[in-house]
């Protein structure tokens, strides 16, 4: 049931009251976003001499990172592995309670906070991921590969986490209407069902990388459809 007494509406409320009262989530993400990506502009304001192999390590870097998006989504946060326990609570226990298939849209600044990655996921992620890659990059062709390779991540990064929030824009947003961010948002949408949630359509940015590897749902089976109307 949807509205105001549903029970997604009492935990968003609960969870509201529990963030401090000036809390702007889109202001804090457009923060951590320039930083992020003035870090990138830095790290390749620095490259000495571009190349098709800097090309390369870029693009390569930036699949790469499609492909960490996807396991750490399937796995440690739908799964709690040991160490990485707070991936799942963080994830399935507040993300996907904050927000499901009937009820996708956020309706407050605060409800940014349930959709982007906590600053220690963030930290993580950066430290299992970006941080192997520059330094193998660095060992193999040199600091400028090392460069490139740590933006291409964060700007990733910085893809993943927008298109994610325009996910659980309302449907009648502007930006919604973009077919690009429209089949992201529906994609999303079939994952929050709790029925697929843990088997289906884990990556965001990119659908294809669930097609190929045999996890994406295209559409809603006809006899769930029918339940939820």
């Amino acid at each position: 049931m949807k509205g105001q007494g549903s029970r997604t509406e009492r935990f968003r409320q609960e969870y509201r009251a529990d963030l401090p009262a000036d809390y702007d989530g889109w202001q804090q993400q457009r923060r951590i976003t320039a930083a992020m990506l003035g870090t990138a502009g830095l790290l390749l304001l620095g490259v000495q001499g571009w190349s098709w192999t800097l090309a390369g390590v870029f693009v390569g870097s930036w699949t790469l990172s499609c492909l960490g998006e996807y396991l750490a989504h399937r796995f440690p946060m739908h799964h709690p592995l040991r160490g990485l326990e707070f991936m799942f609570r963080r994830h399935v226990r507040v993300h996907h309670r904050y927000f499901t298939d009937q009820e996708m849209a956020g309706a407050d600044a605060k409800d940014v906070h349930a959709t982007v990655l906590a600053p220690v996921q963030l930290l993580v992620l950066l430290t299992i991921g970006a941080l192997p890659l520059s330094l193998g990059s660095w060992l193999l062709l040199g600091p400028d590969a090392a460069r490139v390779c740590g933006a291409s991540i964060l700007g990733y990064i910085c893809v993943f986490e927008w298109v994610h929030l325009a996910c659980h824009l309302p449907a009648e947003h502007p930006a919604v209407r973009l077919p690009f961010l429209k089949q992201a948002r529906e994609h999303h949408r079939l994952h929050h069902a709790p029925q697929h949630m843990s088997t289906r359509n884990f990556q965001i940015s990119n659908p294809w990388v669930d097609g190929s590897l045999g996890t994406r749902l295209l559409t809603e089976p006809e006899e769930e459809r029918e339940k939820a109307a």
